[in-house]
C-alpha cells in the first residue's frame, strides 16, 4: 500500500500524509525487531521528531479529505478505528459541501440560456444520478484501483478529489511573499517584532483592498 505511493506519476498532496503514515510505520517496526541494541534510542528520537512535527498534518481535515478521495487509498492505511471514523467524518462533510454547491450551481444555472453550457463536461458526466449516500457507499464498497477515470461515476467525489488534491502549480506565489518581505524587513527594522512584521506583511501583501 505504502509502497506504491512511489509509483504514482503525478504529485498529490495526498501523498504527504500518506507518507507520513508510512515512514512511521516504518519506525515502529525497527522498534518491534528489537535487533537494535544500542541505535533504538536513535530510532525512537527520529519518531518523535516525526510525529511532532508532522502530528497537525496527520489529523488535518483538508488531508484527510485528500487522501481519502484517492480510490486506491481511501480509508485502507488507517488502522485505528477512532481516527478512522474522525476521518469519514471530515470526508463526507467535504462531500455534503460540494454537493449542496454543485445543487445550487444547477438551480442558478437552470434559468439561464442553453447556449452558456458551452464547456460542459457532458462527455465525463455519469448518467446516474445517485443520492450523495448511496455515492459515497458504492466509492468505498469497489475494489481499490490506481485509475482515477473511476471516478466518474461519483461525480461528487471527483470534485472533492480535484479540490483537495490539486497543488500551486508554481511557487511564484510564494517567491513573491518572500520578495515582499525582504522588502519590509530591511536594516533600519532589524529590531521589528514577529507580530509586527506579520501585520506589516500583510497589510503591504493586502494593500489593493484598503
Amino acid at each position: 500500500m505504502f509502497k506504491s505511493v512511489k509509483t504514482f506519476r503525478s504529485k498529490y498532496l495526498f501523498q504527504r500524509l500518506i507518507l507520513c503514515i508510512f515512514v512511521k510505520q516504518k519506525y515502529d517496526d525497527l522498534l518491534s525487531e528489537k535487533k537494535l541494541i544500542f541505535r533504538d534510542f536513535l530510532v525512537i528520537c527520529l519518531k518523535n521528531s516525526v510525529e511532532k512535527r508532522f502530528n497537525k498534518q496527520l489529523s488535518d481535515p483538508f488531508l484527510l479529505s485528500a487522501t481519502l478521495s484517492h480510490p486506491y487509498f481511501k480509508t485502507a492505511w488507517l488502522n485505528n478505528s477512532d481516527k478512522k471514523d474522525t476521518a469519514l467524518s471530515f470526508f463526507k462533510h467535504s462531500c455534503l459541501e460540494m454537493f449542496e454547491q454543485q445543487n445550487l450551481l444547477e438551480c442558478e444555472s437552470s434559468d439561464s440560456d442553453d447556449t452558456n453550457n458551452f464547456f460542459d463536461w457532458s462527455k465525463n458526466k455519469s448518467k446516474l444520478t445517485l443520492p450523495l449516500e448511496q455515492e459515497i457507499s458504492n466509492f468505498f464498497t469497489k475494489s481499490p484501483t490506481k485509475n482515477l477515470d473511476s471516478l466518474i461515476e461519483t461525480p461528487t467525489i471527483r470534485k472533492v478529489f480535484v479540490k483537495f488534491n490539486t497543488p500551486l502549480p508554481s511557487s511564484a506565489a510564494v517567491e513573491r511573499v518572500f520578495s515582499v518581505g525582504s522588502a519590509v524587513l530591511t536594516k533600519k527594522r532589524g529590531r521589528m517584532t514577529d507580530e509586527n512584521f506579520e501585520k506589516t506583511l500583510m497589510l503591504k501583501c493586502n494593500k489593493h483592498l484598503i
